[in-house]
């Protein structure tokens, strides 16, 4: 079953737009599109724990973080919070804090169906109108994110 829906993932082109969904903050409260700051760029990354690619992303993303000054980042994960709290801690502690961090859980499994990646890690980065700017899944293409900042 999870090789079948990782080669559904595969096939999938990334939204071209920010769809609508509802995550979870750490305090499960409930965060949607609506709550987005408006006229920002978004960064949206959707991780696994233990996946070594979204570690290389984290690490990548936490030390050049100042490169997203005008750009909110939104961390999105089905895992559990200690799960997530060892993985910030581990490679994106300079992330903790920063009010234009959102770390999200998605605790109904929407991401995939409605952001439509690829893989781990996932990294979408929109304009400030929530047009999809650039898609990559690959933390070695992370530069090219960084020239769109």
């Amino acid at each position: 079953m999870l090789l079948l829906s990782s080669f559904v993932a595969a096939a999938q082109q990334p939204i071209q737009q920010i769809p609508r969904f509802m995550f979870y903050k750490q305090n499960r409260q409930v965060f949607t599109k609506q709550d987005m700051l408006p006229n920002k760029k978004a960064f949206f990354v959707f991780f696994d724990s233990d996946c070594e690619h979204c570690q290389h992303a984290m690490r990548e993303i936490n030390s050049r973080y100042q490169r997203f000054d005008k750009t909110e980042i939104y961390l999105v994960t089905l895992d559990g919070p200690e799960k997530i709290n060892r993985f910030i801690s581990a490679y994106g502690n300079n992330l903790t804090g920063k009010r234009n961090v959102t770390i999200l859980r998605d605790l109904k499994n929407e991401f995939i169906s409605d952001f439509k990646p690829r893989q781990y890690p996932s990294m979408l980065l929109f304009s400030a109108k929530g047009k999809l700017l650039m898609y990559q899944d690959d933390p070695n293409a992370l530069p090219q994110i960084f020239k769109l900042l």
